[in-house]
């Protein structure tokens, strides 16, 4: 759903009165994002603490949504999306505001949920977001079908690398000494 007609920039954004709500820019016009549910609760907890171990082992640095990140900083700031996760491998820390993350993260992670699975998959206006900016890693974790999606950005696209299921093991190239069982993101689902 459409927050405002007007075009924003993100600082625009960041500092208006509108921006009340769960809201992203996408090509300067305000989006508003769908509440989750519990099962995407119960994943996000499991995705941070692994996150979190990759970045205390020295990989990079870990985010998590509602924290809002600008995927053109350089350019015309007007792509603001708050991914569900995202991570900047070492080297790569990004710019800190009081406004936000600014650049493009190197991992995105998005739960699928109820509101918002459509935007997130390919044609979607996220998945178009995360391609368009060249986003290397992006996966999507099905709470439905309990598996993880990985994507890799290659050639202006993204191409499926694999799709991983309860019983087996996600591991990143950002941080390959970290895994974590899929069966673990599903653990606590009804």
């Amino acid at each position: 759903m459409i927050v405002a007609q007007r075009r924003y920039t993100a600082d625009e954004w960041f500092d208006s009165p509108q921006n009340t709500t769960r809201s992203e820019l996408v090509d300067g016009i305000p989006v508003e994002r769908m509440t989750t549910s519990g099962d995407h609760g119960e994943i996000a907890g499991v995705v941070w603490d692994w996150l979190r171990l990759a970045q205390r082992s020295g990989y990079g640095r870990a985010y998590a949504g509602p924290t809002g990140v600008v995927l053109d900083p350089d350019g015309a700031r007007n792509n603001l999306r708050e991914p569900d996760f995202y991570f900047f491998r070492q080297g790569r820390i990004p710019k800190r505001s009081s406004k936000g993350i600014e650049g493009v993260p190197d991992l995105v992670i998005e739960i699928l949920s109820r509101g918002n699975w459509a935007d997130d998959l390919p044609g979607g206006s996220v998945w178009d977001s995360y391609e368009r900016f060249g986003v290397p890693h992006y996966w999507i974790v099905d709470p439905k079908a309990r598996a993880v999606t990985q994507y890799e950005h290659l050639r202006g696209r993204y191409v499926e690398i694999a799709q991983v299921g309860t019983g087996g093991m996600l591991v990143c190239p950002l941080f390959p000494d970290v895994p974590l069982p899929v069966a673990d993101l599903f653990a606590e689902l009804d």
